[in-house]
């Protein structure tokens, strides 16, 4: 063995008796547990179509959760399945002093049309050690290519906007400073001021990751809440002008969805373009989200499609940098205005998801909820090995909702 092998033994040694420990992780040894619920009925979300591997936002405040339970960083939260397996999980935020947390979790399938589908939230294990992993839940083997969460400080440093996706395709910011970031939509948010010539450019090193040609599919997915109009064409998220972006229309207060085709378009003097019928004159956010789903470009504002236009061709790559807040291309093309969860992703997502997606992340949106008024304190918590914690959580008659109604634990 080398000497650089047996100094780094030790160390996989640590790692590896990690991860195994996180694997065999026996809930029935946590405090206290709650089914936490997805209605996507008419009442809820208001979904038809089944989406699978989808980041489940979730909100935790004073009125629906104790922050007195649970580890001063929330280092001992956990989500399992029914037979205790444990789901990925990321903390946005977790801030007891304010109790406010967003968590996000991965939910193997969300069924349409459907109230009786739940997971369960696990929490109160003092010697629990910090369990998430963000790359899982924005997995680039579910078409995540980036997923900017923007609730950093304002700031200039290297990395210093963190993407959560396995990619780590982090930005760093031009001109931004502390007070750039304002509450989101989903925790905290960004603010661009055009006139100071404020932008998150990615690191070129991750450019590649940016382009669609081949099946020309992607999603471009971002909450935006315009401030004023500096420019024509100013932009929210592009690759520059020759693949994609997205910019206010030329034409109006509208924003458009713009892709070059080299198929319909050789010559690439122009752009497929989809517009929204929203008009962007007031500070109001609203999620905006392109889709590039051969044949055809969608745009979808809060959900609801507003245009739908003929792309038959594929994306063009371009070596331009992707940016937030101005287009790498056309240098002048700055925002003015807010910015919160930007996700692009390598697959034309469907309407549904554009829908889920608005109605999980809005403020006030009824696709989650907490059956139980209180959470499941287990008296004499001890192993009782896979899947305990689900069996008790039924036995007990904690796997109903309010009505009596038996919950799908997955």
């Amino acid at each position: 063995m080398t000497r650089s092998a047996a100094m780094l033994s030790p160390l996989w040694a640590l790692l590896l008796s990690a991860m195994s420990a996180r694997a065999m992780e026996d809930f029935a040894m946590w405090s206290f547990h709650r089914p936490v619920a997805l209605n996507t009925t008419a009442s809820g979300a208001g979904v038809s179509g089944t989406v699978a591997a989808f980041p489940v936002l979730i909100r935790l405040n004073a009125a629906n959760f104790n922050f007195t339970q649970a580890k001063a960083d929330g280092a001992d939260l956990r989500f399992s399945r029914r037979d205790g397996s444990p789901l990925p999980y990321q903390i946005e935020r977790w801030d007891k002093a304010l109790q406010l947390a967003e968590i996000w979790v991965k939910a193997d399938t969300v069924r349409g049309n459907l109230q009786e589908q739940a997971f369960t939230m696990h929490w109160g294990e003092a010697n629990a050690m910090d369990s998430a992993n963000a790359g899982a839940v924005f997995d680039t083997a579910d078409g995540y290519v980036s997923a900017w969460h923007l609730g950093e400080t304002g700031n200039t440093t290297v990395d210093g906007y963190a993407d959560a996706s396995r990619n780590g395709a982090h930005g760093q910011g031009a001109n931004m400073k502390a007070e750039n970031r304002i509450e989101g939509v989903v925790g905290r948010g960004q603010a661009f001021k055009a006139a100071s010539l404020q932008s998150i450019t990615i690191k070129s090193a991750a450019r590649t990751r940016f382009e669609f040609q081949g099946t020309g599919d992607m999603t471009l997915s971002h909450w935006v809440k315009v401030q004023s109009n500096p420019g024509a064409f100013y932009t929210t998220v592009a690759k520059g002008d020759r693949s994609w972006r997205m910019s206010r229309s030329g034409g109006g207060n509208v924003l458009e969805f713009a892709v070059r085709n080299i198929k319909t378009n050789p010559a690439l003097k122009d752009h497929d373009i989809a517009d929204t019928k929203t008009t962007f004159d007031a500070p109001v956010w609203h999620l905006v989200t392109g889709v590039a789903k051969g044949p055809k470009l969608y745009m979808y504002v809060d959900g609801v499609k507003e245009d739908e236009q003929p792309m038959p061709g594929s994306v063009v790559n371009s070596e331009d940098d992707v940016a937030l807040g101005f287009n790498s291309q056309y240098k002048s093309r700055y925002f003015d205005g807010y910015l919160d969860e930007v996700q692009i992703l390598r697959v034309g997502q469907s309407a549904d998801w554009a829908k889920l997606t608005y109605e999980n992340q809005r403020p006030g949106g009824k696709l989650v909820s907490f059956p139980e008024t209180a959470a499941i304190r287990l008296t004499a918590p001890g192993r009782r090995g896979p899947g305990a914690v689900g069996a008790s959580l039924a036995r007990r008659g904690n796997a109903f909702d309010a009505a009596g109604r038996k919950l799908g634990l997955w």
